[in-house]
């Protein structure tokens, strides 16, 4: 019996132990190990027997003892004892069975605890975590960092990829600023979180730009369209201090040959938390990029001139700033790309130059140029061409290729090993990933994730396991082939200790909040 116990412990104590008692046996099913399941019980019968058997010696050693002593109860009782051992093997075996209930009870308790902070944890990822409806306001990352007990918030953006016809999870987490409070089990990973996000992140670098610090209510470019060849729609290409860019309508711009000024309401478009727009936009945000779009009319032909005459900001108290938009536009790039019958074309570079300064201060101009070529007259078969122009600051210099982490069941669906390279779908396009590290699991994703909310336990073949990539080294990747960058979808938060509860009601509380969309670890 002994030799049966001990074999049981020595099973409970292999690493396979850690699964659990509940193994699979095939899609949907499951199976008990009983050797796991019987093993507490045997410890306990033999600890039993082995305490019992035991008592015989004891009662002769403790009689030797009280007889070579002085005290007559000591002896009686050491006699009496000793004549008659196994009297008393039924309030042995009644303490023992006590203690060992007790124990199992502590244990039970304790391993409940810890399972169900574990499945929180794992759920959740971080302390506090804001799911959005679609991609947040500009200044949403700053707006929820300043809200009282938050250290930090880390943008995500969050997709789905097929994996070998499983459904696998791809984050793009800023990991710089996740790593501090990314909820990640010790035995999941053969490193700490830092180690594990480290060589994810990319260099922290400012990006150059047009600011628009906390407060600014509004942007206006003044613009104009030389020759009546195209009319455009105008976007704003906003970027917060996270690397996240966000694309915002301006306006319709005619081409009249006349002056229009667009305005941006930055102060609407990203208010602080119960303020109006008059109070200005809630953080920094930079103009990184403008683009232009529309329809070529039939029949133009030549050189289309767009000039930038002037570029103003509003702060909170009313008053502008003028910028030259010599200036600022002169170390950007621009390209231009058109339809031919219909057809995409590729960008190519088009050129762009400075004006002077004009009378009485005002600003120097950029002035840029491009060859346009619209459908013929009268062709009814033949749609309207299209155009587009992007001007870009320029951006820090795009990584080489882009790290991973990922887990062992998206390795195993994919049929990748680390060091390989796996095709992601990412901003409308696949790129080539390096998976430099393997985990067990990921927060949030996965079947675990399924089951902690729903009570499960099993996986399903379904699940194609996840890999987690840098959100800012992701988006300078896309923005080289003017590909469409990826926006953040949730928001994880790192709070200060005990905290948790009380971020999540002031986050629930705020105007247009969706109290279902805020998940709290605790």
């Amino acid at each position: 019996l002994l030799a049966v116990a001990a074999v049981a412990y020595w099973q409970l104590q292999r690493p396979a132990a850690g699964d659990g008692t509940l193994g699979t046996d095939g899609p949907g099913g499951g199976s008990v190990d009983p050797v796991l399941v019987a093993a507490p019980a045997l410890a306990l019968l033999a600890g039993t027997v082995l305490t019992l058997r035991l008592l015989p010696p004891a009662a002769k050693l403790a009689e030797r003892r009280a007889a070579s002593g002085r005290g007559l109860s000591a002896a009686l009782a050491g006699w009496q004892f000793s004549r008659r051992p196994l009297r008393g093997a039924g309030p042995v075996l009644l303490l023992v069975l006590a203690v060992a209930m007790g124990m199992l009870a502590i244990g039970q308790s304790g391993s409940w605890e810890r399972s169900q902070r574990d499945q929180a944890d794992f759920r959740v990822g971080a302390a506090v975590r804001v799911l959005g409806a679609g991609p947040g306001e500009p200044t949403q990352t700053e707006q929820l960092g300043a809200v009282p007990g938050v250290r930090s918030a880390a943008p995500v953006h969050r997709a789905t990829m097929d994996v070998a016809g499983k459904n696998a999870t791809v984050l793009a987490v800023d990991t710089r600023t996740a790593a501090g409070g990314l909820l990640l089990r010790p035995d999941l990973a053969d490193v700490p979180v830092p180690s594990l996000l480290a060589p994810l992140a990319p260099a922290a670098v400012t990006r150059p730009g047009l600011p628009l610090p906390a407060g600014t209510r509004t942007l206006t470019a003044d613009l104009r369209l030389a020759e009546p060849k195209v009319t455009a729609r105008v976007t704003a290409v906003l970027e917060d201090p996270n690397g996240v860019p966000y694309r915002r309508a301006v306006g319709p711009l005619p081409a009249d040959g006349r002056t229009h000024r667009l305005s941006l309401d930055v102060g609407a478009l990203a208010p602080a938390p119960g303020a109006g727009a008059d109070r200005g936009s809630a953080g920094l945000l930079t103009l990184t990029g403008l683009e232009f779009a529309g329809e070529v009319a039939d029949g133009a032909k030549g050189t289309q001139t767009l000039q930038v005459e002037r570029f103003g900001v509003t702060g909170a108290d009313g008053g502008e700033t003028v910028h030259s938009p010599g200036t600022v536009l002169g170390s950007w790039t621009h390209s231009f790309e058109q339809t031919v019958q219909g057809d995409a074309q590729r960008p190519v570079p088009t050129s762009g130059v400075p004006g002077a300064a004009g009378p009485g201060g005002r600003p120097a101009p950029y002035v840029l140029t491009f060859a346009v070529s619209g459908a013929p007259v009268g062709e009814v078969f033949w749609g309207p061409e299209e155009f587009g122009v992007r001007m870009k600051a320029p951006g820090p210099q795009p990584p080489s290729r882009l790290s991973a982490v990922a887990t062992r069941t998206f390795m195993t669906a994919s049929g990748a090993a680390p060091g390989d390279r796996v095709e992601v779908p990412l901003g409308g396009r696949s790129v080539d990933v390096t998976v430099d590290r393997v985990v067990d699991e990921l927060p949030t994703t996965g079947q675990g994730a399924a089951a902690a909310a729903a009570g499960g336990s099993a996986a399903t073949p379904e699940d194609g396991g996840a890999i987690l990539l840098d959100l800012a080294s992701v988006n300078r990747f896309l923005s080289t082939d003017e590909a469409s960058t990826v926006p953040a979808t949730e928001w994880w938060l790192t709070v200060a200790p005990g905290r948790a509860g009380e971020v999540a009601a002031a986050l629930r509380a705020r105007p247009n909040a969706d109290p279902a969309q805020v998940l709290v670890r605790d």
